[in-house]
């Protein structure tokens, strides 16, 4: 090999390991564990993230106008995700609300997918640092449910209930990381690799499974098994080419949407509500919530209330969040925040229907998922949206990816 091209590769080599060691910190301190905001004992690792947090972000900002050359679909994908965040700043200063909070939240949940773009040539190093990441919280989540199982610490709901907490906070919370996880340990395993990395990916993937099962959440369950299915499904197809179906899971959601929350006919899925998650027919009063949600839009249709104080949402849904996260957007963020989320999806809907392999076919089933629990859970009170969105970035550059196979359990970090 000639002395330039050696050269050129350690550089390469120095560069990405400098991106992945990077990426980690981002996932670290804008993903910690959702039970550090709540545990006492966790206060001042808690503080002491957010500060070093505010530096990650300072960088990650500076890189953007930095960097010199975007392409259009880089700009285009920029905006969208930005704005999404952007109008519910904008309602929340319109309606005098929570700004730091708006502000906190919107750039926190930003910066992971920002720093996805800025190195999209680099998308598979990143990720491969995000799943390893995603597996040690999994892992330690699953280790908690062991040692604790009835919550490593509690906390009461607006009922005035007691709520089990675990390392991913409740059961229903978890659902972003848990999908994110088995999506990535499932393409892990299609990947040709040494067996013991696939022994741990089978091992991760299963405790993303019992996780569910352990914490007994409806949500977490329900999506987990429709993840399974399908994969498995998709898995054993011995056609070259494989149909990503995102189009069709996409009209899918949007029916079963309108039927549940606009239409309120719920009897066309009352066994699988009552006999397999064994949930009464109001899905734990959602409905009442989703009625008082969409009163509430309907009166600032346009920009939405932005990020209110949690009395002043309880007093106008009569609970702490919306249930549902297509209506906590509109709520936050009215019409114009909607449709840049709408927009960014179709983003991802346009590359995926036309890719033919496994990985885009586990990557709409795994949308599928995400779209299916937004139905029900908001997941718009912390961090737990990153995983989807992360998810949705990557889709979208996943053809352009240079590299290949590195989804290598024995690099873990």
């Amino acid at each position: 090999m000639p002395d330039n091209l050696r050269l050129n590769n350690k550089k390469r080599s120095i560069t990405i390991s400098n991106i992945q060691f990077f990426s980690f910190l981002i996932f670290l301190l804008c993903m910690e564990p959702p039970v550090f905001q709540k545990a006492a004992y966790f206060n001042g690792i808690y503080k002491v993230f957010g500060v070093l947090k505010i530096g990650i972000i300072a960088i990650v900002i500076v890189s953007v106008f930095v960097k010199s050359k975007f392409s259009k679909k880089d700009i285009k994908n920029l905006l969208l995700l930005i704005c999404i965040f952007l109008f519910q700043i904008v309602a929340t200063i319109v309606n005098r609300g929570e700004l730091i909070s708006a502000i906190n939240l919107s750039v926190t949940t930003i910066t992971p997918c920002l720093w996805l773009i800025l190195n999209k040539n680099s998308i598979e190093s990143i990720m491969k640092v995000f799943k390893n990441y995603l597996y040690v919280l999994v892992f330690l989540n699953f280790l908690s449910i062991i040692i604790f199982p009835n919550g490593l610490i509690m906390t009461k709901n607006m009922w005035n209930k007691t709520d089990p907490q675990w390392i991913l906070s409740l059961g229903n919370s978890m659902a972003p990381y848990i999908l994110a996880t088995a999506l990535f340990s499932l393409i892990a395993l299609s990947e040709k690799k040494q067996l013991k990395s696939k022994i741990i990916d089978l091992v991760i993937l299963m405790m993303c499974l019992l996780t569910a099962i352990f914490v007994d959440s409806a949500t977490l369950i329900g999506s987990m098994l429709l993840f399974l299915i399908l994969s498995i499904y998709k898995s054993i197809s011995k056609k070259e080419k494989i149909n990503t179906n995102i189009n069709l899971y996409i009209i899918a959601v949007i029916i079963i949407t309108i039927i549940i929350v606009v239409l309120r006919n719920l009897s066309i899925f009352s066994y699988f509500i009552v006999n397999i998650l064994q949930r009464d027919l109001t899905l734990t009063s959602r409905l009442r919530i989703w009625d008082k949600s969409i009163e509430a839009i309907m009166q600032k249709p346009a920009i939405g209330y932005g990020f209110m104080n949690s009395q002043a949402v309880q007093s106008m849904l009569l609970a702490s969040h919306q249930h549902n996260y297509y209506l906590h957007i509109m709520f936050q963020g009215g019409i114009l925040s909607f449709s840049m989320f709408s927009l960014l999806l179709n983003q991802s809907r346009s590359v995926l229907s036309k890719l033919h392999t496994k990985k885009a076919a586990y990557l709409s089933i795994c949308i599928l998922c995400f779209l299916i629990t937004f139905i029900s859970e908001s997941y718009g009170e912390g961090t737990y949206i990153i995983p989807f969105y992360m998810v949705i970035i990557y889709s979208i550059y996943a053809e352009k990816a240079e590299e290949r196979n590195v989804f290598n359990s024995n690099a873990l970090l």
